[in-house]
């Protein structure tokens, strides 16, 4: 197996920021976005997701910060609830994997000039492309990529199974 990059988010800043791809439902104003912090050298960080809950004319900003997911826990802001729609999904942009046994589909995140330290992608497991959302954080500050052993979770349409510890402020209810 590998992981197959469609696409890349960078943040070359040095120190710490945010690569982050964000999210609309607006014409004009990002609501939720997932990027990758950095923490350490060639791009090694965390997957940070945020949500805007406000209704004002501005963007998701770092404090709407409603969770974490590194290499060794999934810390979460808030409650976690299992909700169904009957809406529709909008898709900005697809990334494919033709394989027709295995593989994954991802989305890289980097805050290095060179490595990807972060992922998240859709790994085939069945027919029409029907597979898990999985979720990667390299912890290593190697120079190497994110890589297919560095998966932290992975979410199916019964599951969300977690490597390491899974923390949250509030209750998790489904």
């Amino acid at each position: 197996d590998s992981l197959q990059f469609g696409a890349k988010v960078q943040n070359n800043n040095a120190g710490t920021g945010t690569a982050a791809i964000a999210f609309s439902s607006d014409s004009t104003y990002y609501k939720a976005a997932i990027g990758l912090t950095r923490a350490g050298a060639n791009g090694q960080g965390t997957l940070d997701f945020y949500v805007d809950a406000n209704t004002d004319a501005a963007n998701v900003v770092v404090g709407d910060k409603v969770g974490s997911w590194s290499t060794t826990s999934l810390a979460i802001a808030g409650a976690i609830s299992a909700v169904l729609s009957a809406d529709s999904l909008q898709f900005g942009g697809k990334i494919q994997n033709n394989n027709a046994g295995t593989g994954t589909a991802a989305l890289a995140f980097s805050s290095d000039a060179t490595y990807y330290k972060a992922a998240i992608g859709l790994t085939r497991a069945g027919a029409n492309g029907q597979g898990t959302l999985d979720f990667y954080v390299d912890a290593n500050t190697d120079a190497a990529n994110v890589a297919v052993g560095d998966k932290v979770g992975s979410w199916s349409s019964t599951t969300l199974a977690v490597t390491g510890a899974i923390s949250a402020t509030t209750t998790i209810t489904a």
